[in-house]
């Protein structure tokens, strides 16, 4: 298993080219922590760029996993658009 922190925007559009693995983002504010698959629509450079670069990781995070296990041990939930 493996959690990767994502922190940079070149890593983060790396890892969404991926096919295996997926994307799980957190939310502080809300206490939920989501799970897409690379290819989800809403994964966007926008997003990832105003949660961790502009506010420095202040409402959430962005992680890469490469397994279902791990997504659960985080207690993520599928994106509706993943599901």
């Amino acid at each position: 298993m493996s959690r990767i922190e994502i922190k940079t925007i070149i890593e983060y559009k790396q890892r969404k080219s991926q096919s295996n693995g997926f994307i799980v983002i957190t939310d502080k504010p809300l206490r939920k922590v989501m799970l897409h698959r690379t290819t989800c629509q809403n994964l966007e450079d926008r997003y990832f760029k105003q949660k961790v670069i502009d506010n420095n990781n202040k409402n959430g995070n962005y992680f890469w996993i490469d397994s279902m296990v791990e997504a659960d041990d985080l207690n993520a939930e599928w994106c509706l658009h993943c599901k």
